[in-house]
């Protein structure tokens, strides 16, 4: 701790709290409203106070949210130690490890939430209608045993074939059974 008081300009902080040296040389600290008669017991006090201190800086808030999953809850501060979000009632995971993305509460986030909730159910549908057309390039060159033999002729027949199968049906009777474009007998 032992500071020399001549090395201190005029102004500083100690533990993120401001103070200034007053005219008198009294060392003023405006978060406690008090003056102290040297740097060393300025700084005991502040170290002392500092449970206090963030006691008294702590934010009440009163934020209202929406999860993805349609679920309310109020935020109503941070956490001082993990800095992870604090809301009432407490969050739950919806996820399997993760805490759910929160979203401002207006009056159109709900329709929003639930058109993406629509969007990704299209995407994952379309992956399964495109999955089994995919040709999967393995490490070395090697080809799984849907990709042939690893030679040029075996990917050009599963290719052909795969094609074959592919211009056998629409777009939009893949889609209306996702099923169809797994099955092997065209």
């Amino acid at each position: 701790m032992q500071t020399c008081e001549k090395d201190v300009k005029g102004r500083g902080e100690v533990q993120g709290l401001a103070f200034f040296v007053t005219d008198l040389w009294q060392f003023y600290v405006p978060d406690l409203n008090k003056s102290f008669p040297s740097y060393d017991e300025m700084e005991l006090a502040i170290l002392r106070e500092e449970k206090k201190i963030k006691q008294a800086r702590k934010v009440k808030l009163n934020l209202p949210v929406v999860t993805r999953s349609g679920n309310e809850y109020t935020i109503t501060g941070v956490h001082a130690g993990h800095g992870t979000v604090l809301t009432t009632p407490p969050l739950k995971e919806e996820g399997r490890y993760s805490r759910p993305s929160m979203y401002v509460k207006t009056p159109w986030m709900r329709q929003a939430i639930g058109e993406l909730a629509e969007a990704q159910a299209r995407v994952k549908r379309i992956e399964a209608v495109i999955s089994p057309f995919k040709i999967e390039e393995k490490q070395n060159s090697s080809w799984g045993e849907k990709q042939g033999d690893g030679t040029p002729e075996g990917l050009e027949k599963i290719y052909r074939d795969l094609e074959k199968r592919g211009e056998s049906m629409t777009f939009e009777s893949a889609m209306a059974d996702p099923a169809t474009a797994e099955r092997a007998d065209w």
